[in-house]
């Protein structure tokens, strides 16, 4: 669990101080109906832990048993589904390019996983797509 958090560069900082920015700028662009605050803490916990037990745990747990090469097979369906099992109405309200959008980016990210050995990559552009639509 430390190793995907481990923070290697120092510029990892700057990824998370502009996802506070980012955050501080949701009230000015807000639109749902759920209230600002329960908003930013529901996304930014559940981003985190969608990328833990995804990319992180998960991931690992694939690479042993199956090889590095089938995680980009078996990831995308299963970060999909994940989706569409805990998001109501992701299929029926979501625009299909974000449903299309889901499993390219599942791709990006267990890339990512693999390239830097953490993940803050993986939420900051996780968080910053629900920044920018919230």
């Amino acid at each position: 669990m430390q190793s995907l958090f481990k923070i290697q560069d120092k510029k990892i900082y700057l990824l998370y101080i502009i996802l506070v920015l980012g955050l501080a700028s949701i009230p000015w662009h807000y639109h749902m109906e759920l209230p600002v605050w329960q908003y930013m803490l529901f996304v930014s916990v559940s981003v985190v832990w969608q990328n833990v037990i995804t990319f992180g745990i998960f991931q690992d747990a694939l690479k042993e048993r199956v090889g590095k090469k089938w995680i980009y097979l078996l990831i995308p369906p299963i970060f999909l589904l994940g989706h569409i099992a805990f998001i109501i109405n992701f299929l029926t309200k979501t625009a299909p390019l974000v449903v299309a959008f889901v499993p390219v980016m599942s791709l990006l990210f267990a890339y990512l996983r693999e390239k830097t050995g953490h993940l803050h990559w993986q939420i900051f552009l996780h968080l910053m797509f629900y920044i920018l639509t919230a």
